[in-house]
């Protein structure tokens, strides 16, 4: 166990706990021999890295050898790829979404440097690998940690507590096959969820506020807590036998009118109690259109559009079993609720507002790591960044669980409620900022959204 204390950006003290696995001291270069492939750091069951094994010209070799010769390997693989109309045949037959929406397609070209057509194939691809990373987390529950996207080189990857030659077995690999590297580690990420609820739930219990995510490729929980709370948190982790022992732990300082018009995601809503942003429209059972927006927006408000404002009120309790949710429906006639959202992507020029459908929502509470999704927030508008964590539960939500996702993407009062998606398919629901003061938040800061289907609302994404 170690107590460490660093120096923040900004003058901010930043103090962090690490509960550390036990390892040998490093005393010269890692090599490839030395990759954690003995029985002391692997499971029982476990067989020898069969990289090593088929190519035992690179053991001995430095670390960086290895990746380079993987990143060979990797390259190769996807310039063999098919082209743009076989990749989406392939995601048609893997059930994925084929349709690719143009300014997704001219937003991807522009952040990532490349040109359309390649912007349009990693799309289609990482459409097939979310077919399969759903496959994973649903039928190897107690075995998968973590399906992300790497881009340097472009490749995805895998880790999992089974032995690597068996991890993918069964899965449905479309073309993404020769794509994914495979890793075993220690920890899964349904017990590293738990543990983190368990240890969230003991820091609550002594009236700390807290924030919880987990970096699960390094295996680390991570709590962030104000500096007067330290010594009550350390408690906590300390006396947790599980924790001392199998894991890290890094706790942190964090220092109206009725007209009759559309209302749609991506417009202002308005009240005196606060401002946000709508969400996506919605399909109650018995049929009556809503409109999502995080539940800690006001109950009453206004939705401003160019041809009126009408008036919302909320209908379902806030924070609905530990979520950031609730959906607001018209008290007036003749207001329609479309599917489309606003996405600011007007030509220059065009005074006309522009508007996405949504046609679809991810149908998995497991969403890519370092996948790029899109957002629309009335403050800092439309842009677009990765996924970061996938198990992340902030302090505001009563009753959390780790469900929530962060993204590298500036969010600030204001946006909250706003739509999170890629394409024209639905991802999750704006929530806010790792910053506590999402007015001050900067691009330190991470977004904070809920996924679709994590939400157990008595309504459905619209979406047609």
């Amino acid at each position: 166990m170690q107590y460490r204390t660093k120096t923040g950006l900004a003058a901010a003290v930043t103090l962090t706990i690490s509960l550390l696995i036990p390892t040998a001291a490093a005393t010269a270069p890692e090599t490839a021999a030395q990759l954690p492939t003995e029985a002391s750091t692997r499971p029982s069951n476990a067989q020898p890295s069969p990289t090593l094994a088929e190519r035992p010209d690179l053991a001995g070799k430095p670390l960086r050898a290895v990746r380079a010769d993987e990143a060979d390997r990797l390259k190769a693989a996807k310039d063999n790829l098919p082209k743009v109309d076989a990749l989406r045949a392939t995601v048609a037959k893997l059930g994925g979404t084929t349709s690719l929406d143009v300014t997704s397609v001219a937003e991807y070209a522009r952040t990532e440097g490349v040109s359309t057509e390649e912007a349009e194939r990693r799309l289609l691809l990482e459409e097939q690998a979310a077919v399969t990373m759903n496959w994973l987390a649903e039928n190897r529950p107690h075995s998968y940690t973590e399906f992300r996207l790497e881009r340097n080189p472009y490749h995805f990857e895998y880790r999992s507590t089974d032995p690597v030659d068996k991890a993918l077995a069964g899965a449905p690999l479309g073309d993404i096959g020769d794509l994914i590297t495979v890793h075993e580690v220690k920890h899964s990420g349904v017990w590293l969820q738990r543990r983190t609820e368990a240890l969230a739930k003991g820091v609550r219990a002594r009236g700390v506020k807290v924030d919880a995510g987990i970096d699960l490729g390094a295996q680390r929980i991570e709590l962030s807590v104000e500096a007067k709370d330290m010594s009550k948190v350390r408690s906590v982790v300390e006396a947790d036998p599980v924790m001392t022992s199998s894991a890290t732990v890094d706790v942190t300082d964090t220092g109206g009118s009725t007209p009759a018009v559309r209302v749609h995601g991506g417009l202002n809503f308005d009240s005196r109690d606060g401002d946000c942003t709508t969400g996506f429209a919605a399909v109650r059972r018995d049929g009556v259109r809503v409109l999502w927006i995080s539940a800690h927006c006001p109950n009453r408000g206004t939705v401003v559009h160019g041809s009126g404002s009408p008036t919302y009120v909320n209908d379902v309790e806030h924070y609905f079993q530990g979520q950031d949710v609730q959906q607001m429906f018209a008290t007036v006639c003749c207001i329609q609720v479309p599917n489309w959202v606003n996405d600011a992507q007007n030509p220059a020029g065009d005074p006309t507002p522009w508007y996405r459908r949504i046609t679809n929502y991810q149908l998995s509470n497991v969403n890519m790591i370092n996948r790029r999704v899109e957002k629309y927030g009335r403050n800092t508008g439309y842009n677009s960044g990765l996924i970061e964590r996938t198990n992340f539960s902030p302090s505001y939500v009563p009753r959390v669980t780790a469900t929530f996702y962060t993204v590298a993407l500036l969010a600030r009062c204001g946006d909250s409620g706003g739509p999170v998606m890629i394409g024209e398919v639905a991802y999750g629901v704006l929530s806010g900022s790792t910053n506590r003061d999402s007015c001050l938040a900067t691009t330190r800061d991470r977004m904070i959204y809920m996924p679709v289907r994590n939400s157990t609302l008595p309504s459905t994404i619209a979406v047609n």
